[in-house]
């Protein structure tokens, strides 16, 4: 949020842990995946003095407010942790642990503001408040992580509407190495191809029908 200015009697720091705003620096989250977990140690080592303000005494050293969020029911993210705990350990982390309660279940505040377009992080508006309020006033989010280090898939369909279809080799072909199938440069491509044809308007109405009629399987 943005400082609203002073209050007698308060500083900066006060009115800002008063109000519940982030601290000043730079800050990532740091779910334990590979692309938060590379973006949080790259923004760490960025020069001069970047991160937060514990840089002195027991956080002598620490550059980068790292925030892991653990809503208590992991459900097969427990390595996810296990790296972001190791990750943690780096000397230039102030790392800070977020549990979630029953008021950060998904649709659990839907009485706020709303998007102009159906946005899946209203699902979990409460998580991510909570998350992010932990973190700094500039802070690297999970989702920021993979569009900085891989951009969206949908970009591959930009591509081929730009007619820049030699620039596909590379992210398919990395696809294809980390999946480990011949296949996936085909289906890759085919996909691409069918969302560069779908109109904005049209690829909207396919997914509300498919809410409708509660069809939450991949489509064919």
């Amino acid at each position: 949020g943005i400082d609203p200015g002073p209050v007698p009697g308060m500083g900066p720091a006060e009115r800002r842990a008063a109000r519940g705003m982030p601290v000043p620096g730079i800050g990532a989250d740091l779910s334990g995946g590979p692309a938060s977990g590379t973006l949080a140690l790259l923004a760490a080592g960025l020069p001069g003095m970047p991160g937060t303000v514990l840089g002195h005494g027991t956080g002598a050293g620490e550059r980068l407010l790292a925030v892991t969020f653990n809503d208590l029911a992991v459900g097969g993210q427990e390595p996810e942790l296990a790296r972001a705990g190791a990750l943690a350990a780096n000397p230039r982390f102030h790392h800070v642990v977020v549990t979630g309660d029953d008021d950060m279940l998904p649709y659990a505040a839907l009485d706020g503001p709303l998007t102009d377009e159906p946005g899946s992080f209203l699902v979990a508006a409460a998580r991510h408040r909570a998350r992010l309020a932990a973190g700094s006033a500039d802070h690297f989010t999970g989702y920021g992580a993979r569009q900085v280090l891989d951009a969206h898939p949908a970009r591959l369909a930009d591509l081929l509407m730009d007619r820049k279809r030699r620039h596909l080799v590379r992210p398919v072909a990395a696809l294809a190495r980390a999946d480990g199938s011949v296949l996936v440069p085909a289906r890759v491509y085919a996909a691409a191809r069918r969302l560069a044809r779908t109109p904005y308007r049209s690829g909207l109405e396919v997914l509300a029908e498919r809410l409708l009629r509660r069809r939450f399987d991949p489509p064919g």
